[in-house]
């Protein structure tokens, strides 16, 4: 018995070692190194005009590196572009970050947009006024044009070379008949314009050749109401006008009664019309 049970023990022993499993683990130390974009935003200003303009503007503001999306701007495809489309003059400054943090700010200033159409001061569409009648004009821009147009039976106009391009021959129509909306200018018989537009102007002409010019006023149906020719033999003799001067503070005086056709025009491109009588 006590053989057996030495035997039963020995047994024990040697399952017990056979289950016992030895583990040895291994560490590897791996040292991750982080470090922050310290490159300041490098910001250019883009307007798409700084010209006096009736359009909207659109300013750009370019980086030197992928920037986050500001309120107000879109963000370009590459990320480094803020885009926004301004429809009036507004100033303001943006806040521009990129992706580790660092920030910019940009100020913008647009004021440059004139969308109001400029006006005749003490003077209404349709309206009749005595002789002499006084026009004084107002801008918030500045007027760049002011063509006065006098209805008549037949068609008159002024023919002038332009002051910095002296082969441009400049037609400008002074009376017109009364149904007249649009004009046809040719020179030897070759049609260059069909237009509302009282002044037109033959660019690069040739200062040996002869002119025939014609203009031809026209109602609404197509009909000619009148027509006028001139032969221009000689450019060089032709008088010289001056450029469209600012008119800004001018005061023009009609003095002849008649019906009126006024156009007026700023220096943002805005035009306004005025049919007035003059007793």
């Amino acid at each position: 018995m006590i053989k057996k049970i030495i035997y039963i023990f020995i047994a024990l022993v040697i399952l017990c070692n056979i289950s016992v499993a030895k583990y040895v683990y291994e560490f590897n130390e791996t040292i991750i190194t982080l470090s922050r974009d310290v490159t300041p935003i490098n910001a250019k200003i883009l307007y798409s005009t700084e010209e006096i303009t009736n359009k909207d503007v659109t300013l750009k503001i370019s980086c030197n590196k992928e920037v986050e999306h500001a309120s107000g701007f879109e963000l370009s495809e590459d990320k480094q572009t803020l885009i926004k489309k301004i429809e009036s003059n507004e100033n303001g400054i943006v806040k521009i970050r990129d992706i580790s943090g660092n920030e910019v700010e940009v100020k913008y200033d647009v004021d440059n947009i004139d969308k109001e159409n400029p006006k005749i001061i003490g003077c209404d569409d349709g309206g009749i006024y005595q002789a002499p009648l006084i026009l004084d004009y107002y801008d918030n821009k500045g007027i760049r044009k002011v063509d006065i147009d006098r209805y008549n039976d037949i068609l008159k106009y002024q023919i002038k070379r332009e002051k910095n391009n002296k082969n441009n021959i400049i037609v400008n129509i002074t009376e017109h008949p009364l149904n007249t909306i649009k004009y046809k200018y040719y020179i030897n018989e070759k049609l260059y314009s069909t237009t509302n537009d009282i002044t037109y102007t033959f660019a690069g002409l040739e200062d040996t050749s002869n002119y025939n010019i014609k203009i031809q006023a026209i109602d609404t149906n197509g009909n000619i109401l009148d027509e006028q020719t001139e032969l221009i033999e000689n450019i060089k003799m032709l008088e010289v006008v001056s450029d469209n001067k600012n008119v800004d503070n001018d005061i023009y005086i009609i003095n002849k009664s008649g019906n009126y056709q006024i156009k007026v025009e700023d220096n943002a491109g805005n035009q306004i019309l005025y049919k007035i009588k003059v007793k």
